[in-house]
């Protein structure tokens, strides 16, 4: 009798600790699942356009600053995206079907790629720059989608130019090369006559 209770006892204590051991992942669920944004920015989605890895690269506190993202049309027809990164001008881009299009500076912002089968054309990097970032790094300024007739408003963080976002950078201003500076050269020209 003791031999035929063993083998059912045995099935039942496996059955019970499988079920024990398979139980964790009722209290744990899969980290995959849980939604995150795996780089430095953030993102959205407006109309048919999602929005990628979104920041503002700047010393901040006053200083220029480029905003950086990519813009990806998954709709049927190209879509005008307006920007509006509270510098008193926005800027408008029109972003064709399957085309990811990126916003920033320099040769960090991402090359033009030829697409393969099913892969996204990227396009060269557009300048999005904002005259005076209020903002030190690390903190969040706004910026406003729209396209589609859809507005978004997304805090984006603030980074600094380092590393990956050295090349992301405004351009340089303009300088004033014909005010005097106090100083004098003499110049001498020799001039040869026959």
């Amino acid at each position: 009798m003791k031999r035929r209770l063993r083998r059912p006892a045995a099935v039942a204590i496996a059955a019970l600790s499988t079920a024990a051991v398979s139980g964790c992942a009722v209290f744990s669920p899969v980290q995959t699942a849980v939604p995150y944004e795996p780089s430095d920015g953030f993102s959205t989605t407006v109309g048919d356009v999602v929005v990628r890895n979104v920041l503002v690269v700047s010393e901040g506190d006053g200083a220029p600053g480029v905003l950086s993202a990519t813009l990806v049309n998954e709709g049927t027809e190209d879509v005008e995206v307006t920007v509006d990164t509270g510098s008193g001008s926005d800027t408008s881009i029109t972003v064709p079907t399957g085309v990811a299009y990126v916003l920033g500076a320099g040769s960090g912002a991402g090359p033009t790629t030829t697409p393969e089968a099913g892969a996204v054309e990227t396009t060269a990097p557009t300048a999005v720059e904002i005259s005076s970032v209020d903002a030190v790094a690390g903190e969040l300024v706004p910026v406003t989608f729209e396209a589609d007739g859809a507005s978004v408003d997304l805090e984006v963080p603030v980074l600094l130019p380092r590393h990956e976002y050295t090349t992301l950078t405004p351009a340089p201003a303009p300088t004033d090369t014909g005010t005097a500076t106090g100083t004098s050269t003499a110049t001498s020209t020799a001039t040869t006559t026959s």
